[in-house]
């Protein structure tokens, strides 16, 4: 397997990076940079939620609640 070290991967034109196939990451990854950015799941989640710490996160916000929840 090849390696490829950098430090900022930008886009070849427009503002989109795409990865086809599977993509792992080690550390920490963050998504985003500002409250005005937003995550989309287009599939299914495979694995556990789990937060960091106890009792520090929460799942929604008195102004925006999740619609419903299946458990």
């Amino acid at each position: 397997m090849s390696k490829l070290f950098v430090n900022t991967i930008a886009p070849n034109s427009g503002d989109t990076v795409t990865v086809s196939g599977s993509l792992t990451t080690t550390g920490k990854l963050t998504i985003g940079d500002a409250s005005t950015d937003t995550v989309a799941f287009e599939a299914e989640i495979s694995s556990s939620l789990i937060p960091d710490v106890t009792n520090t996160y929460d799942l929604g916000s008195s102004g925006k609640k999740w619609k419903d929840l299946h458990v």
